[in-house]
């Protein structure tokens, strides 16, 4: 790795980050625990079936069906993916104001400058940052930087990623914003929010598979689609599942209820579903392993939406783009698909029009964040 000036890393290429780019269903919005269950019930109900089902529907596309200069080229990456406020704040600030060496050094790196020479180096896909879990007003500059130095990138040529979010709110901000986001929080056995790492007091896991929380990132994956126009999509950071929030815990009911018999349920210890409560150290081993699945179960449920939601928005936006783009269907989309709707760049089509096998209930909306 060779860092270069102002905090912009060059990786040596490599062959793909097939896995960072995302697919997508559209779900509607949720926004009760009870609407959540409804939906649930539909992949815990027909259980490992349906997993099965889900299975055959890769999130990662085949060699073959990745963008032309993927699979020719490979990678030469430079990433700076952390917006200002959170540089502020992780480097020892009580606050979010930056310091005027913090704003001259962020400003150089999104300057038409360091976009010259990321390229005169031979990089061929910039990983920048999106949104980072401040707040869509709290971080409303930097979504605006981000749109900007993605046009500068893509105008010389270069490949674009985003992160999206890192899967904890930096709560400070996140809370005046969206007060009822306190209950997008997982938490602990003892009912503390669980903290970013373990330890980063300002940073707390959220929920992913509460449906409020679900939807408000839909429109963060939008933003990053239909504004910045992103090649690339990170969803960073699967690694906490559901924990002892209300959301999580009426989901393990339901989860319980709908994969294990009552002779099963017994020999966990909880025969009465409605008052179950996730396991203790000491709970009976059935009862431990249906806890792991389905938390398991949840991160890669919620991976599956949010991908298909992506692969569904980067399809249905960059066909509406470009025209008719044959073989952009709503469910099934290959990145050139996307390269080829952008090179047109003829904008055809408003919200409600059928383009490229996009329905008008699956047609983009304006953007009304940043």
């Amino acid at each position: 790795m060779i860092r270069l000036k102002r905090s912009f890393r060059l990786l040596a290429p490599v062959a793909l980050l097939g896995a960072l780019f995302a697919a997508a269903v559209t779900c509607g919005p949720l926004v009760t625990i009870r609407s959540c269950l409804a939906a649930e019930r539909s992949t815990f109900g027909s259980g490992r079936r349906q997993a099965a089902e889900q299975a055959r529907l890769p999130l990662t596309l085949p060699v073959e069906r990745r963008p032309n200069w993927l699979r020719q080229q490979g990678i030469v990456m430079a990433g700076s993916w952390e917006p200002l406020l959170f540089r502020v704040r992780r480097d020892g600030s009580p606050g979010y104001e930056p310091t005027s060496k913090q704003l001259q050094d962020y400003r150089r790196e999104h300057s038409p400058e360091m976009v010259e020479q990321l390229k005169a180096l031979g990089v061929n896909f910039v990983m920048m940052h999106c949104y980072k879990g401040a707040g869509l007003e709290a971080e409303r500059e930097s979504m605006a930087d981000a749109v900007r130095f993605a046009k500068l990138c893509h105008g010389e040529g270069l490949h674009v990623g985003v992160y999206v979010y890192s899967g904890a709110f930096l709560w400070e901000l996140f809370f005046k914003e969206v007060p009822e986001a306190k209950d997008w929080v997982v938490l602990d056995a003892a009912g503390r929010p669980l903290r970013y790492g373990g330890q980063v007091a300002y940073r707390y896991y959220w929920n992913r598979n509460h449906p409020a929380a679900e939807a408000y990132y839909r429109k963060i994956v939008r933003f990053a689609v239909e504004r910045i126009g992103t090649d690339l999509l990170h969803f960073d950071n699967y690694t906490v599942g559901p924990g002892w929030d209300a959301c999580s815990i009426d989901r393990f009911r339901e989860f319980l209820r709908q994969e294990f018999s009552r002779s099963e349920l017994a020999a966990m210890g909880r025969e009465d579903v409605e008052r179950a409560e996730p396991p203790g150290d000491d709970s009976p081993p059935l009862l431990r392993f249906a806890w792991d699945e389905f938390r398991c179960r949840s991160l890669a449920e919620s991976y599956w939406r949010m991908g298909r939601f992506a692969r569904g928005r980067m399809c249905c936006w960059n066909a509406i783009q470009a025209g008719s783009v044959p073989g952009c269907g709503r469910h099934a989309i290959t990145a050139g698909c996307c390269k080829v709707a952008r090179r047109s760049g003829t904008k055809v089509g408003r919200q409600g029009s059928k383009t490229a096998g996009c329905s008008a209930a699956s047609a983009p909306t304006r953007w009304l964040g940043p």
